[in-house]
């Protein structure tokens, strides 16, 4: 596979523009939305902006957690939840 093998076309990163992600900083895992998406000398990387707090910052794929598969539950009253979502509405 060529270095030219591995870019991304810009029509192929449009997708990621919106969309729901978890993002790793350090020992937290936080809910973000993609603003941007680029190809940056070969590597994919994406502009996060946090649901809840501010600000924006590029990263790179790596970055990401893996969404989980199994039904999730509410930390206070194990409701069911939507996946990765922590606390349900009635706890809130």
């Amino acid at each position: 596979m060529t270095n030219h093998d591995q870019r991304n076309t810009a029509s192929e990163l449009i997708p990621a523009v919106g969309a729901q992600v978890l993002v790793r900083f350090e020992d937290l895992a936080v809910r973000c939305k993609v603003l941007d998406a680029k190809n940056s000398w070969g590597k994919v990387r994406l502009q996060i902006t946090p649901y809840e707090g501010l600000g924006a910052q590029w990263i790179e794929l790596g970055r990401l957690v893996a969404e989980p598969t199994e039904p999730a539950a509410c930390a206070y009253c194990t409701t069911p939840v939507d996946a990765g979502v922590v606390v349900c509405a009635r706890c809130r």
